[in-house]
């Protein structure tokens, strides 16, 4: 027959085995790629408005999203001068975000010039 002091100790073992499934399922949330895409643009918007107001980024479209160990990466793209003698100048913006939306790094370039 169970003791109280095991009846107890059985309890306090289940609260705590809930608790643990419960923050880990919180700590996973799940995020949209629409949510995704928002955050990333949102934070391009914020970047370029601190550091390149003027740059052909503005333009720029979202050329891939890669899942990462840590989130996402995106790679934002403005093709330039495709159609002219002086030659082509793409630009490159990787936004990095982790698995809860947040910003981990922005990395501007390389470029690519022909």
């Amino acid at each position: 027959m169970p003791t109280e002091k095991t009846k107890f100790f059985h309890q306090i073992l289940f609260i705590s085995i809930l608790l643990v499934i419960s923050a880990c399922q919180t700590s996973e949330k799940s995020i949209s790629q629409d949510e995704l895409r928002e955050l990333a643009q949102q934070y391009r918007n914020e970047w370029l408005s601190e550091n390149e107001r003027d740059s052909p980024l503005v333009e720029s479209e979202i050329k891939s999203i890669e899942e990462t160990e840590n989130g996402w990466h995106f790679i934002y793209l403005k093709e330039t001068g495709h159609d002219q003698p002086e030659g082509r100048h793409d630009y490159y913006l990787h936004i990095y975000i982790d698995k809860n939306g947040k910003l981990l790094k922005v990395i501007r370039g390389p470029d690519l010039l022909s």
